[in-house]
This record gives C-alpha cells, structure tokens and sequence, in this order.
C-alpha cells in the first residue's frame, strides 16, 4: 500500500485491523532522537539509540513482571519507570528537565512515516481501525490526536489485562470502545 495509493475500487478482504500502539503505529525511539536533536548534551547526543533501546527493553520487562504479578500498575508509571532506569543506566539520570521533554515527547508520539499513508487509504476503503494497547486512554488518545491519526478505536489496559488472552480478542471483536476526541485526555 506505501508504494502507490489504493484505488477506490480495490477490494480488501479485512473489514476491521487492529495494531498495538507502540512500535507499530508510533515509533518508540522517536523522543529520545528528537530529545538528542535539540539537546547541548554530548552523552544524549552520542548514545540516544541505546537509551531508547533499554527504556522500551525496561518497560516490555516491567509489564511482563506486573502482568506475572497480577498486578495493576498503568502503563503511564511503567513507563516512567522504565525511562528512570535507563537514565541511570546510560548515566543521564542528573538532568530532570531531560526526563520531562522525553516523556512530553513519548506522549505526543511520533508515527512511522508510512503510518499515516496506510491508515488514510484503509479509511478510505472504510475499514474499521482499532488500537489493542497496555498504554492509557489518555496517553494513546494524547499520541493519536498530535499525530492526527484519527477514525480509530482505542482499547487499552482498563478494557482488558492482557493482549494475549482470549478477552482482548473479545474486546476486538466489539469495537466497543470510543472513538479518538481531541477535546478528552
């Protein structure tokens, strides 16, 4: 689909997609590169992949361990727990104007840059879009509306506990979640 814009006529044999949030819609190195971009900081500068590396690394391994522990910890906290550890990992724990910008930037998301090609020529073909995420309501809708992706469904965490049980796919299947609002948070 990237290669050239779908035909309004073209047939596509899926009436509903549903893509995990981070990693798939939104790119999860994309703050700490454009933290690095702007910053005097010659650490962040030079070692911004390894950062985003083992910040996503922390916060897959956090939500396995809650998920293991049954416990309920949002995905807001996981993920600031994760970026402290890598910080203090990558020695950049000092600056706390730098943890502010990463998670202001982690949650006004960036798309992959096919992202928003794809999801306008599936609309066009009026697929039913959804998200299935452990992210917040507030956190997807805030990436949703900055990246101005839209016309899409958000199930997340307080829908379901985890993607991998046979409830998430119940979830799907209703699309009974709402719509992205630029005006809620």
């Amino acid at each position: 689909m990237t290669e050239k814009s779908l035909d309004k006529g073209f047939e596509l044999q899926y009436k509903s997609i549903v893509f995990d949030a981070y990693g798939t819609l939104f790119d999860i190195n994309a703050a700490a590169r454009k933290s690095a971009l702007v910053s005097s900081n010659s650490l962040l500068k030079s070692s911004w992949e390894g950062l985003a590396e083992i910040w996503r690394k922390k916060q897959i391994e956090y939500t396995w361990l809650q998920n293991i522990l049954n416990c309920k910890t949002d995905f807001s906290d996981i993920t600031s727990k994760a970026l402290d550890f890598a910080l203090e990992e990558m020695a950049l724990a000092e600056d706390p104007k730098l943890r502010e910008n990463l998670l202001d930037l982690y949650w006004t998301s960036e798309v992959y840059p096919e992202t928003g090609q794809i999801l306008n020529e599936l609309n066009v073909l009026n697929v039913k879009l959804a998200i299935l995420s452990n992210g917040t309501p507030g956190m997807l809708q805030s990436a949703c509306v900055s990246t101005g992706i839209n016309k899409i469904k958000i199930a997340t965490q307080n829908s379901i506990k985890n993607q991998n049980r046979p409830c998430a796919f119940h979830v799907i299947v209703l699309l009974s979640t709402r719509p992205v609002d630029s005006r809620s948070k």
